[in-house]
C-alpha cells in the first residue's frame, strides 16, 4: 500500500495554491514498518545507525521524470550511506520535507512499503533502483521495488 498523508495532503493544497514556498530537496527516509497516511516526522522509525542520514532527492528534471499524465519516476538511483550497523529489515519509506528527524519541518508528504522487504546488513548500502518509485497522484499510488 502507499499514498499521501494527511499532512501531505495539506502541503500539497498550499503548494498548488501558492501558500507555501516549494523547497529545493525532498527527502528520502526508510522505515522498518509499513507507514500509513497518519506518518509523522517526529514519529518515524528510521534506522539507529550513526551513519544513516535521510537522503536529499532534488526537484526537477534531474531527478524526477513523467512517465504519463499523472505519474513520476526517479530517474537515477538513490543510495543510502554504507550502515556501520546492521539496520534490520526495512519494509517503507517516506518523503519528508526535513533531512534531519531532529530538526526542522518534520511534515511527511506522501508514504509507501516496499514490494519486497529488504534486510540491511552492516558494510552494504541500500540502493534503490533508477525508475523504482513511481509516484501516481492521480490515483494517490506510489511504489517502489527492490
Amino acid at each position: 500500500m502507499s499514498g499521501i498523508t494527511t499532512d501531505g495532503a495539506a502541503y500539497w493544497a498550499s503548494i498548488l495554491f501558492d501558500l507555501e514556498t516549494v523547497p529545493n530537496n525532498y527527502y528520502l527516509a526508510v522505515v522498518n514498518y509499513s507507514p500509513d497516511e497518519t506518518a509523522d516526522g517526529t514519529q518515524l522509525s528510521e534506522p539507529e545507525d550513526g551513519a544513516y542520514t535521510r537522503v536529499a532527492i532534488p526537484k526537477g528534471s534531474g531527478s524526477w521524470t513523467v512517465t504519463n499524465s499523472s505519474t513520476v519516476q526517479n530517474t537515477d538511483p538513490i543510495t543510502f550511506p554504507t550502515p556501520t550497523e546492521d539496520w534490520g529489515t526495512i519494509e517503507g519509506f517516506v518523503f519528508c520535507l526535513s533531512g534531519s528527524p531532529a530538526s526542522g519541518d518534520q511534515t511527511v508528504i506522501c508514504w509507501g512499503e516496499f514490494d519486497q522487504p529488504a534486510y540491511v546488513r552492516t558494510g552494504v548500502p541500500l540502493v534503490i533502483s533508477a525508475g523504482a518509485i513511481s509516484i501516481n497522484l492521480g490515483t494517490q499510488a506510489d511504489t517502489i521495488s527492490i
